[in-house]
This record gives structure tokens, C-alpha cells and sequence, in this order.
């Protein structure tokens, strides 16, 4: 699909290639503004749907302005913190309310979660959860200990969320342990 500026500054318009509205093309405004240094293209509407060049020109107003007085956009999620970041303040927690002052979970974690480091938590699926299981389990590891390293994940995930540290879902859906 090929964009069409408008007479508004940041708004284009783009035609469907198979949507019709009233016997032609449906067209679909966007608009694009810059935010932190990279430029944004933002869906508005399509003309089907009442959406003009001129509402899409407002809409972008409505984004710039808290743009330009240093405020949040209204529509902008909080990042999900990195796995690593729950993992060390669960390792913490660990220190004084485990026993061994937690060096089991420091040893499971520095041995076979070292993968998930750099994801942030909302980034690791069920998929990559059923893969560690896959791999240890090939590395010839027992049930039992499969179901610590996955339940040790579990709990990294449900402390960080009472605590309010992670507002997202856990990638245990559809795991199933493996009974020792």
C-alpha cells in the first residue's frame, strides 16, 4: 500500500486494496509524529468508519501535546521489566526467607535460566518454558529436578507480580510438570 500525504502536516491517507467503500477504495488515515528520537506511524481510522483528514489531524494534535510538555502518552504501557531484574530481587528475597539462604535457587538460576536474561518477562512464551523442559530433560536430567527449575520460573514470576514489579501474564499456560 502506497501513502498519500494530505493537506495536513503528519496525516496520510492510504487506499485499500480490497476493502470498498461506497463503490471505491476505502481509505485508511495515519499519522506519524516523532517520540524519543524514532518516528511513530499510528493507524487512525478508516474513512468507512467516519474518520476524516481532519480528525486524524486532531488525533495528532492530541499526541503532541503532552509530547511537547514532557508528559507520557496516554496510550503508552509501562515496559515489562527483564527477567534477570525479578530473577536477582527474587534471589534476594531468597537470601533471607529460604533455607540455605537461597543458594539453591542462585545455582538453578545461574545454571539454567541464563537464556532468558535478556527477554523481558512479558517476551518469554510457553514455547521457550516447553523448550528449557525439552532441553534439560535431554541433558538427562531428572523429573524431579525439571519440576524445580520450572516451579523455581513460577515463583520468580508470581513474587514479582504480588509485588507489583510485573503487571503481565505468566507463561505457564498449557505446561504441564513432569511427574517425579
Amino acid at each position: 500500500m502506497k501513502r498519500r500525504r494530505t493537506k495536513y502536516q503528519g496525516v496520510y491517507e492510504r487506499k485499500s486494496e480490497g476493502k470498498l467503500f461506497k463503490g471505491k477504495p476505502d481509505i485508511c488515515y495515519d499519522i506519524t509524529y516523532k517520540h524519543e528520537g524514532r518516528k511513530v506511524w499510528e493507524k487512525s481510522g478508516w474513512l468507512s468508519e467516519g474518520y476524516s483528514a481532519k480528525l486524524a489531524a486532531d488525533i495528532r494534535a492530541e499526541r503532541l501535546r503532552p509530547l511537547r510538555h514532557g508528559e507520557e502518552l496516554p496510550h503508552e504501557k509501562k515496559k515489562a521489566p527483564f527477567f534477570k531484574e525479578a530473577a536477582e530481587r527474587f534471589l534476594d528475597w531468597a537470601k533471607d526467607n529460604r533455607t540455605r539462604a537461597g543458594q539453591d535457587e542462585k545455582i538453578r538460576y545461574e545454571k539454567y535460566f541464563r537464556q532468558f536474561d535478556d527477554k523481558r518477562m512479558e517476551q518469554i512464551s510457553s514455547f521457550d518454558i516447553e523448550r528449557l523442559k525439552s532441553d534439560l530433560s535431554k541433558q538427562g536430567l531428572a523429573d524431579a529436578t525439571i519440576k524445580y527449575v520450572l516451579v523455581l520460573i513460577r515463583q520468580i514470576y508470581n513474587k514479582a507480580i504480588l509485588w507489583g514489579f510485573y503487571q503481565g501474564t505468566k507463561p505457564f499456560s498449557g505446561v504441564k510438570m513432569p511427574m517425579p
